[in-house]
């Protein structure tokens, strides 16, 4: 079964003039509407690359270390379950399961992953007593 694809985000830039395209498709759907027409607006930041890759290198110095999970990846799913990032799934014969939340781009933006990588830092270091983030862990790699 093939899902439905929202478009590609529009991307803009603040400036001190306001908001411009960063690139031509964006323009292009902006040039769409007339000037001083009320458009709704969603603003999300963009997600940071390298706060993404120092979250799954910390995930995996763990499961490395401690052998906790089969892989970071099952870590990941872990964590989500422990902090509470589910959702309820009712089977056919109305049993309630849960599944983990998708922390995917299009499901958290950057303000919210921050938070999560905060709350699983946190509960991390709680429950192994370690923070895979910190320098003598990645010097340890």
């Amino acid at each position: 079964m093939k899902r439905n694809r929202e478009k590609p985000p529009l991307i803009l830039w603040r400036t001190q003039r306001g908001l411009e395209a960063r690139s031509r498709q964006a323009a292009d759907i902006l040039a769409a509407y007339p000037f001083n027409e009320a458009v709704e607006v969603a603003i999300r930041r963009r997600r940071s690359p390298g706060r993404l890759a120092a979250y799954w290198a910390g995930l995996s110095r763990l499961v490395e270390a401690t052998e906790c999970y089969p892989s970071a990846e099952h870590l990941h799913d872990g964590i989500k379950m422990d902090l509470g990032y589910t959702t309820p799934v009712r089977s056919l014969t109305g049993a309630v399961t849960y599944v983990p939340d998708s922390v995917a781009i299009s499901a958290m933006d950057e303000a919210a992953f921050v938070a999560f990588f905060d709350k699983v830092r946190k509960r991390i270091i709680e429950v192994y007593g370690v923070d895979p983030w910190s320098e003598e862990a990645r010097d340890a790699a």
